[in-house]
């Protein structure tokens, strides 16, 4: 796989990681004020929950899933191939 193409398929990962982080400490802190008020903004949870498991687990787990790791295993098996013929 070419750096150019590798780029590509990274590129949207890592900046989807840096969402999904900015999320989860928009929740922590959430957490935190719901612990010194006593009061949970039910709003706030039902979204963030709802925004974490539609949009990491299905839609960024799936690209990571999906797209990455089968273009890093026909990168692995590029690389075999290329080790095996330079064997001959």
């Amino acid at each position: 796989m070419s750096e150019g193409l590798n780029l590509l398929l990274i590129d949207p990962l890592v900046t989807e990681h840096r969402l999904i982080e900015r999320m989860t400490k928009l929740l922590d802190k959430e957490l935190c004020k719901a612990r010194e008020n006593g009061k949970i903004d039910l709003s706030f949870l039902d979204i963030t929950i709802d925004l974490l498991r539609t949009y990491a687990d299905r839609r960024h787990h799936g690209k990571e899933e999906g797209v990455f790791l089968r273009s890093c295993q026909k990168e692995n098996v590029r690389r075999a191939q290329q080790a095996y013929a330079k064997s001959d």
